[in-house]
């Protein structure tokens, strides 16, 4: 059975091509090409805004404009970002990893502490959010909540809130100078901060008062003196937001559909990321702002922030960092690189390199993930999104000429393209491949390989002439091997 080949290998498999990558990196060196799109949380510094995504970090200069990379090849402990966030007061930017390992990062040197990571736990092991209070960072996990030293750089102590002590996710945390309080997935918890004996259940009360309110809440912020909530209901695709001013809970924005991410808070502004609209209010919650629209693409905000020069900065799920100073132009940050790690199957001829993010089941079925093909040339990456066809198992770039690749489809036949534009496309219409159900999309094609005479091979699953060669000429053969094959399904081809 065939695997997905994760973002982190991508770099050894690259390694294996000096004709490639010869001009820009030393044998011995490494190097990561990671997607940055999929901006998930931000974090400024006086001079920059730290991006997480899925798969690494970036930050941007708001100085000279220059955008850096952070991964495990410039130091980094590990792969895949959970969250981030800089702390002002320590002058420590902090990175959570999806395995629950973490990095310091202070005066440009990195302090991991794999604590959480290695220490077996049976609940759901993760870190969704992270608060800095004083010397210490405390982690919104999803067993509990943990408290970082950051002087001493250690675990100070864990707190498992839910009831009778028991594991509970705690989505995201907020202080408002004597509480603490705690989004999770049944309610929303408070404790005095000053209570020496945080560590026993019994000091964290459930908040009362709203509808639902053992519900799953998934952020919370301090805003003008009151507390801001928000309940998820992924389920209907529908959030409600809620106020309470110290004494009364009310609920505020209540349209319908509209998922929220992430509420920050600033001096005088409460903003609310919601994919595709981001809203801004003033300190009576009066909105202010709305932006359904960049101008070139519609929103995908998972979190937003205010600098101190009132410019927002927008993580973006499909274009990185977004950057708007009178919320008319907006501007997208993001360092070059394939949209996802997805890859299934990987060619590379005369310097250009092409990926294909396609996949099957482990019994070689379907999972109809869209076609994603990426290529690298010249030192950038472009990457192909195409709708219309699905699992894309092999990619083989054209050695006569290397502008020129094929896609075959597990289903949709085989596509070619040159210069990334679609050329042609093969199917039971224009070529000898078969479906094995007439008329529909079950055109499977799992093997490419050319020949020395520039014949192109492929391999047919689960019909009666399961080989097929497309000529030099233009045009097609097959071979009733079925019966020799003897094998409802086939893969790869190699030509001798």
């Amino acid at each position: 059975m065939r695997q997905k080949i994760s973002g982190f290998t991508i770099y050894l498999l690259f390694l294996s091509f000096p004709n490639l990558l010869h001009a820009q990196i030393a044998l011995t060196e490494w190097r990561s090409h990671l997607p940055y799109s999929h901006g998930i949380k931000l974090t400024a510094t006086p001079d920059k805004i730290f991006c997480a995504t899925e798969s690494a970090v970036f930050s941007y200069n708001k100085n000279d404009n220059s955008i850096e990379k952070f991964s495990k090849v410039s130091g980094l402990s590990d792969v895949g970002i959970s969250t981030i966030e800089y702390s002002h007061e320590n002058q420590v930017l902090l990175i959570a990893y999806t395995n629950t390992n973490i990095d310091l990062i202070e005066n440009n040197t990195i302090h991991n502490l794999s604590d959480i990571k290695r220490k077996p736990i049976s609940g759901l092991k993760k870190i969704n959010d992270i608060v800095f209070i004083n010397q210490f960072a405390y982690l919104s996990c999803g067993f509990g909540i943990v408290v970082i030293n950051l002087e001493k750089k250690e675990i100070k102590e864990t707190y498992y809130i839910g009831e009778n002590g028991t594991q509970i996710e705690v989505h995201e945390l907020a202080f408002d100078g004597t509480y603490l309080y705690a989004a999770t997935e049944h309610g929303i918890y408070k404790a005095n901060i000053n209570n020496p004996n945080l560590i026993f259940y019994s000091s964290w009360i459930l908040m009362t008062g709203l509808p639902n309110y053992k519900k799953n809440f998934n952020a919370i912020t301090i805003f003008n003196s009151k507390l801001i909530v928000n309940r998820s209901d992924q389920n209907s695709n529908t959030d409600t937001l809620f106020v309470h001013d110290g004494s009364n809970w009310s609920a505020f924005d209540t349209r319908q559909g509209i998922q929220n991410y992430s509420i920050n808070s600033f001096t005088n502004r409460l903003i609310i990321a919601s994919g595709s609209l981001i809203r801004i209010y003033n300190k009576n919650l009066e909105q202010i702002n709305e932006i359904n629209n960049y101008g070139w693409s519609i929103p995908h905000a998972r979190c937003a922030l205010l600098d101190q020069t009132n410019t927002l900065w927008i993580a973006d799920f499909e274009a990185g960092i977004i950057k708007t100073s009178d919320y008319v132009n907006f501007y997208s940050f993001l360092p070059n690189g394939p949209y996802n790690t997805d890859v299934f199957s990987i060619s590379v001829e005369g310097g250009n390199l092409v990926l294909s993010g396609g996949g099957l089941d482990g019994a070689w079925n379907n999972i109809y993930k869209p076609g994603e093909l990426f290529t690298f040339e010249n030192e950038q990456w472009n990457s192909i999104i195409d709708y219309s066809i699905r699992d894309v198992v092999k990619v083989l770039v054209d050695p006569a000429n290397p502008n020129v690749f094929y896609a075959a489809t597990w289903g949709y036949g085989i596509l070619q393209y040159e210069n990334g534009k679609p050329l042609n496309h093969f199917d039971d219409s224009n070529s000898t491949l078969e479906s094995i159900i007439a008329g529909e999309d079950f055109i499977r094609v799992g093997g490419l390989a050319f020949d020395s005479k520039h014949n192109l091979w492929v391999t047919n699953s689960g019909v009666g002439s399961p080989i097929s060669v497309k000529k030099y000429d233009g045009s097609w053969e097959n071979f009733p091997y079925g019966s020799i094959v003897n094998a409802p399904t086939i893969s790869d081809i190699i030509v001798t």
